[in-house]
């Protein structure tokens, strides 16, 4: 998420709460999908699709040159029960 986060910043998360566009959250997900590997992402919501009455979430990182996310297929879009949250404001480490 480097610019907005740094490594060493901290989140004040919101586990119940409504999302939108724009909103950054924090994922908890299998990489490359369908693997045992766990990874605990920062991602930015860039848009909320209806799958077979589902709804997903494509999430991508700001720094686009170096980010792994949604545009992946090892990745891809994330369904609401791996997000575990939205950041509510982030302090500076």
């Amino acid at each position: 998420m480097y610019p907005a986060l740094k490594s060493g910043d901290r989140l004040i998360v919101l586990k119940y709460c409504y999302l939108k566009c724009g909103d950054i959250v924090v994922s908890k997900i299998s990489y490359p999908r369908g693997s045992e590997n766990e990874l605990v992402v920062v991602k930015r919501i860039d848009e909320i699709c209806f799958q077979n009455s589902r709804k997903e979430y494509i999430l991508k990182g700001d720094n686009t040159q170096a980010s792994i996310d949604s545009r992946d297929p090892n990745f891809g879009p994330v369904d609401r029960q791996h997000i575990k949250g939205k950041a509510l404001m982030h302090m500076k480490g």
